[in-house]
């Protein structure tokens, strides 16, 4: 039972969320820096990766969005 919960956190790791994150050209610097925020939560790190490629963006921005965090004008 503990290898199980080992390989699922290793699964939906910080770092495999990182790596997915650096990819992803069509989510700005500013919000990849707020995903950290989001992703300290291993269900949310989940969801993040279990999501197609084509739809983790929208759902982060989202997941952001729900911070409340200003985020500065884009230049």
């Amino acid at each position: 039972m503990e290898q199980k919960a080992s390989n699922q956190g290793q699964q939906y790791s910080i770092s495999r969320c990182m790596e997915a994150l650096h990819g992803m050209d069509d989510v700005s610097d500013e919000i990849k820096v707020l995903a950290s925020d989001v992703l300290k939560d291993a269900s949310s790190r989940e969801f993040f990766l279990c999501y197609e490629s084509r739809l983790r963006g929208l759902w982060l921005k989202k997941e952001v969005a729900k911070l409340g965090t200003q985020l500065p004008p884009c230049k």
